[in-house]
Formats: C-alpha cells, structure tokens, sequence
C-alpha cells in the first residue's frame, strides 16, 4: 500500500476520530472543523494519490456512510456531528471499512450505553420498557394498557464520539471479530 493511501485511510481516521472523540467527551459536541474540511479534502486527496476513480469512491463512500447515520438523526437518536464524522471517514476510509466501522461504534455505544443505565440503577426499568414495548408491538397487549400517568425514569446520554475512535481503532488494525478486510 502506498505511503499516501496508508495515511489516508489509516492515519487520517485513526487522528480525526481521536480529536472528536475528545471534543465530544470533553463538550458533547463534534466540532465542524473536524469534520467538513474532511469531507472536502478526502476526495481530492485520493483523486491526487490514486486517480479520479479512487475520487469517485470517496465521495460516495462520504454519501454512503452518511446516509444511516443521518436517518437515525433525523429521528433524534444521534447529533449531526456523528453524522458528519461517518460521512468523513466514509470519504477517508472507503465505504466497506466505513461501515465496518460504523457498525462496531454502534455495538461499543450500546454496550457503553447499558453500563451506563446499570450504574445509574436505570437498567431493569430500561429493560422493563423493551418488554413492554416488544409486547406491543407482537400484538399480545395494548398501548393503552398502560397505566394513565405512568412516568418513564429519565434516559441517559452516550456520546458516541469515543466509540467511534475506539471502533476505528479496532477496524484499522484488522481485530474486528468478523475480520472483514
């Protein structure tokens, strides 16, 4: 792999996550200066090592990469700063390693998730609501079944910044379980 290949799909994603991944940690946000100048660049830095084709395939691993992400935000479920950085390692990684990426951030963000609801004592009426919700959903009871009032226990926030570094972290150097390449 040439040199700037390697700092473009390896170095470039292993630095821009860790930067957001401490702005997110720090502040809760991922700061646009990370995100969109890489999205800008990435495609033209690959169309300048590899070709217009390698161009081609970064922009659309930017559209790619982005487009779940962004159905999760458009639901509240995720910042645009998320989406963003997907987008840009989409553009920096290529749309495999990119959602190979993606995919293990939203296991590590749900993991971290669940430990986060277990030490704040909020885990079995988490896990109560599933229930409830898994049950309505297979038609064995109603909505309206639940009692008038009933007050849901507050949720909790992942930012999800840090389990993507660690995501990329992992992808990058090849240990994801399913060892795609």
């Amino acid at each position: 792999m040439p040199s700037a290949t390697l700092a473009l799909t390896i170095f470039g994603p292993l630095g821009l996550t860790l930067l957001a991944a401490i702005c997110d940690a720090r502040g809760g946000k991922i700061p646009n200066r990370l995100t969109l100048p890489t999205l800008l660049l990435a495609p033209l830095a690959h169309g300048l090592t590899a070709g217009p084709g390698a161009s081609g395939a970064s922009l659309l691993g930017a559209l790619l990469a982005g487009l779940p992400p962004l159905l999760v935000f458009m639901r509240g479920g995720m910042g645009g700063g998320d989406v963003k950085l997907f987008a840009a390692l989409g553009a920096l990684m290529g749309l495999g390693p990119a959602l190979e990426t993606q995919l293990l951030a939203y296991i590590l963000g749900g993991l971290f998730g669940l430990l986060l609801l277990w030490r704040h004592g909020q885990l079995g009426p988490a896990l109560m609501r599933c229930r409830r919700a898994a049950a309505t959903l297979l038609g064995v009871r109603r909505a309206s079944d639940d009692a008038p009032g009933a007050a849901e226990p507050g949720g909790i926030e992942v930012r999800l910044g840090p389990a993507i570094f660690v995501a990329t972290v992992l992808s990058t150097v090849g240990a994801t379980p399913w060892g795609l390449p």
